[in-house]
């Protein structure tokens, strides 16, 4: 009887596999609750990075969960210009194999199968055109590359003498370039498959191909060289390195060609063949991706993911990565990569930072995929057990699942709410996204009536007619941002310039990081609202014509802008420093501070003695902070030159003998008075109002009253509190938060309080 069941749900499969019996849409998008993103899993965490796992998880959004027949997947998922989503398949149960290409739209129900009589070789890889390829395995040892149209009915196929294991690549005119398992690479027609030439590379072995941009064709195939091929099939020259090439040919935004080799090194190849330069990693170097200013990211068999500057030198390492399949770079800018040690997802930013990670339950990852959207496409290989399956329900217990990814745009803001121009005037309105590391940040731009004033693709509006207008920002999530524009008529009257302000009048950066400054030509309505900027050492930091500044060392410069009428300036201080542990030393004095957002100042303040850490060689950096420590670290960090004076708090027993002495300097300087009761609670935690009252007083600059500051929360702000707020927020002296908010109530963390600390120090004179 057991026989005779196994046998019915082998044909039961069967049809299932084939296009013609789709799973049902409720079951292909049905969203499992054990997946909320809400829910942190409680996994076995390698203990170096114990403290970074799913952070910023709750932001990650599971668009949809589609399930298909539980298979093996050949490769990564593969997304085509209509963001079609194509999975390769070789499915097993019982009798029945079977082998095919899986086709889903970008909401996750499932549009085709297209199923092979043999197995499949390669992952589906789709051309310029739309069209999908996939290498198989055909009968006496032949291979066959096959063409599917988009809607998965069959173009063409072409035998080869041998195996298709190598995935196409593609010709700017079209052709289709290939290599078949017995050395031999072929040129193909896309529109038939005939062959158009073919080139004995004298290899029998698996080829991986690329093209570059003029058209040449790039090969590795199990031997220590690099091939070129013009795109008439004829040699172009050949690089050797000094061990069996292993990895794809990757192609940078200049053109150089990037492979790994088995002599543990990564090699940058000029595409005249010449070496640019190599990069000896120590252990085995996997495949890499190449962001679009030339940065390289590799995975490599010491489980990290390895970083490198356009020039090879070593940007940063994740020592959570190490995934030997590439990362992939999503349109945010992002390196998405999975963990071998852990099995979750990364998102990181450019220096390395960790934006966000996620878990998904799986038993061995697989190759992610990025969308032009930005969506991230995972699969899951956790398969169900026999015992666990449903004979009677098939179709919704033998099932894997695709998860599709995203971080929507939840804020929006514009620099401007409102704006005045004459006819003929033009002025930029800027955009800034909560969360930075959302999935898809590119913004749209729309004009509510183009012809009093237009809008372009980079936010620039342009006055045309008399007339009120709406300008709106939008992503491609809900929320959007306006700005109201009123255009007057052409005036010959000159409104000269009297000042200019920043937004900031100091930033803190590390190495390769960079923000733009924003310059207000005071008055708003001035007629020239031109500007010019320059970095007083753009060795430290460069300035481009907006305002952008890039970190490129150590150290402390102003950036400073002019207006065009009047020659008036500002500046604004900027300070450098390294960036995450990798780049900031290689012996750090405490075990739980790698990878986290204040690891420089951290250090920083550990160096200048301001703050140590524990008996246990940890820092604790999220650990809350009493009003005695900070006070401790706040001193310290100044070293006043006196002795302080005699304290008359009514709680004078209670502060730590440790303690008492900055306390006592730290009122003699004005820095601290107690609350109205008479008291100092020296064991309560110090709240970031408290913190930052306490530090803005230690740089002597002079606090306002009736601030407003630029925090989103400013209305949470208490009075007392603004004015130092209204110094902090223009001077970058509180970081950690969220969202551009100051938090007034929150308590402060040992990390946000050597920071506020190092930073006020780097500003004074």
């Amino acid at each position: 009887m057991w026989a005779n069941r196994r046998l019915i749900c082998s044909l039961l499969v069967v049809l299932l596999t084939l296009g013609s019996i789709a799973i049902p849409v409720s079951a292909e998008i049905k969203i499992d609750p054990s997946l909320d993103v809400n829910i942190v899993p409680n996994v076995e965490i390698n203990p170096a990075i114990k403290n970074l796992i799913f952070q910023n998880s709750k932001d990650v959004q599971l668009k949809w969960k589609a399930p298909t027949l539980a298979a093996t997947f050949s490769g990564a998922p593969t997304i085509g210009p209509d963001n079609t989503l194509y999975l390769g398949f070789t499915f097993r149960w019982i009798l029945s194999v079977q082998y095919g290409i899986s086709a889903f739209n970008s909401d996750g129900v499932k549009l085709w199968t297209f199923g092979l009589p043999e197995s499949i070789l390669t992952p589906p890889t789709v051309a310029p055109d739309g069209t999908i390829y996939a290498g198989a395995r055909y009968k006496d040892s032949s291979g066959q590359l096959v063409a599917i149209r988009q809607d998965g009915v069959k173009k063409w196929a072409f035998t080869a003498g041998d195996h298709i294991t190598s995935s196409p690549v593609f010709g700017l005119d079209g052709t289709v370039y290939v290599e078949s398992k017995d050395g031999i690479l072929h040129a193909l027609n896309p529109q038939d498959g005939s062959e158009i030439w073919s080139l004995d590379m004298e290899v029998k072995s698996q080829a991986y191909l690329a093209t570059g941009p003029d058209g040449t064709i790039y090969a590795t195939n199990g031997t220590n060289s690099l091939y070129a091929i013009k795109p008439n099939g004829t040699n172009k020259w050949e690089y050797t390195t000094g061990g069996v090439v292993s990895t794809i040919p990757a192609l940078g935004p200049d053109g150089t060609i990037y492979i790994g080799s088995a002599d543990h090194k990564l090699y940058a190849i000029l595409p005249s063949g010449a070496k640019k330069w190599e990069f000896d990693q120590g252990s085995s170097v996997y495949a890499p991706s190449i962001g679009q200013d030339g940065s390289v990211y590799f995975g490599s068999e010491d489980a990290k993911l390895n970083a490198l500057n356009s020039n090879g030198s070593l940007k940063w390492q994740f020592v959570a990565g190490g995934s030997n399949t590439p990362p992939v770079i999503g349109p945010n800018g992002l390196i998405y990569t999975h963990s071998t040690s852990n099995k979750a997802i990364y998102a990181l930013g450019p220096n390395g930072n960790i934006q966000w990670q996620y878990k998904i339950e799986t038993e061995e990852p697989l190759p992610l995929a990025v969308g032009g959207d930005g969506t991230l496409y995972d699969v899951s290989t956790k398969y169900p057990k026999e015992k666990d399956v449903d004979f009677n329900d098939l179709e919704h217990t033998l099932v894997m699942y695709i998860y599709a990814l995203k971080v929507p745009v939840s804020t929006i803001t514009l620099n401007q709410t409102s704006l005045a121009l004459a006819e003929g005037q033009s002025a930029s309105l800027t955009t800034s996204i909560t969360p930075t590391y959302a999935s898809n940040p590119k913004v749209t731009w729309k004009s509510s009536n183009p012809n009093i004033a237009s809008v372009d693709s980079n936010g620039k509006v342009n006055a045309l007619l008399s007339g009120t207008v709406t300008i709106t920002a939008s992503t491609g999530d809900t929320p959007f941002a306006q700005c109201k524009v009123t255009v007057t008529g052409r005036t010959d009257t000159i409104t000269y310039a009297s000042s200019v302000v920043l937004n900031k009048s100091a930033l803190f950066l590390h190495v390769g990081d960079n923000e733009t400054l924003l310059a207000k030509v005071i008055p708003d309505n001035a007629s020239n609202q031109n500007v010019t900027w320059m970095s007083s050492n753009p060795g430290v930091a460069a300035v481009n014509l907006n305002g952008k500044v890039t970190a490129v060392s150590t150290g402390s410069t102003d950036i400073i802008v002019t207006t065009q009428d009047g020659n008036f300036v500002a500046k604004s201080k900027i300070v450098v420093t390294a960036g995450t542990a990798a780049s900031a030393s290689t012996s750090i004095p405490f075990i739980d501070v790698k990878g986290h957002w204040a690891i420089s100042e951290i250090l920083q303040a550990y160096e200048r003695k301001v703050a140590s850490g524990y008996p246990d060689f940890t820092f604790r950096p999220n650990a809350n902070i009493t009003r005695s420590e900070f006070t401790v670290m706040l001193m310290n960090g100044l070293k006043p030159p006196i002795e302080g004076t005699d304290l008359t708090f009514s709680d004078n027993d209670d502060i730590e003998d440790w303690a008492a002495n900055a306390v006592k300097q730290a009122v003699g300087i004005g820095i601290i008075s107690g609350y109205p009761d008479g008291t100092f609670r020296p064991t309560a935690n110090i709240t970031h109002a408290e913190m930052m009252s306490m530090v803005v007083k230690s740089l002597g600059v002079t606090l306002t009253p009736g601030a407003v500051t630029d925090y989103a929360d400013d209305a949470d702000i208490p009075d007392w509190a603004k004015p130092a707020a209204a110094i902090s927020g223009k001077n970058n002296l509180l970081g950690g938060t969220v969202g551009n908010n100051f938090a007034p109530s929150a308590l402060a963390t040992r990390a946000e309080a050597v920071t506020a600390i190092v930073r006020m120090l780097d500003l004074k004179p």
